[in-house]
């Protein structure tokens, strides 16, 4: 979680923080207009929540992608609970399967969404 906002300091930070220093060393003194993220990897799954809040403490601007293979296991990594959460704005679908199953789970995916808005 450290790392991650971090990373957000360096990118949307105050040239006085710590890490909006580096960045206008570098030769960007002003934030990036960054608006979406998405968060994948380590803060998916349970995690997801507790990033989500620490995010969105600092950074109330920034909307939350939540990743996975459907918009039900994303919202049910969101809040915990299956029901969807605050916590997701959008919900970024990728899925690694052959053709045929990709094209008849995102249809049936597509067809009994009714959570936020897809990206």
């Amino acid at each position: 979680l450290d790392d991650t906002l971090e990373g957000l300091d360096f990118v949307l930070g105050p040239e006085s923080s710590r890490w909006g220093k580096v960045r206008a060393a570098r030769g960007h003194p002003a934030p990036w207009n960054l608006t979406y993220i998405a968060l994948e990897g380590a803060p998916a799954g349970r995690e997801y929540a507790r990033f989500a809040r620490a995010i969105r403490a600092r950074y109330p601007h920034i909307r939350l992608l939540a990743g996975g293979d459907s918009p039900d296991t994303a919202a049910a990594a969101s809040a915990g609970t299956g029901t969807g959460s605050p916590s997701q704005d959008m919900w970024e679908g990728h899925l690694l399967l052959p053709a045929a199953t990709l094209f008849s789970k995102a249809r049936a995916a597509l067809d009994s969404y009714q959570g936020p808005p897809l990206a």
